[in-house]
């Protein structure tokens, strides 16, 4: 799963060190999802997830001014399988 973290955020942060390095820091993962601000306030529960480090990089999102951002994406290894059902319904339009 491609994650994105919220921005001000760079591999100097405290937050992300304690993600990226959640083992040694003895933290465990939880994610949770929203599907769309519009469908309510329900969020899904997908499980526990641990970080791979070799794809986080840190890059930049434009805020709402046009300024760029500093933000740290990677990719997170969910421990099981999505529903397929639950999987269909977040990703349809």
């Amino acid at each position: 799963m491609l994650w994105y973290t919220r921005n001000q955020r760079t591999f100097k942060s405290n937050e992300i060190k304690e993600l990226l390095y959640s083992d040694e820091y003895d933290n465990t993962i939880h994610i949770f999802v929203k599907k769309d601000d519009d469908e309510g306030s329900d969020f899904y529960y997908l499980g526990k997830a641990n970080p791979n480090k070799d794809t986080a990089e840190e890059t930049t999102i434009m805020d709402n001014n046009g300024k760029e951002r500093p933000i740290v994406r990677m990719h997170l290894i969910l421990e099981q399988e999505i529903q397929p059902a639950l999987y269909e319904y977040l990703i349809e339009k």
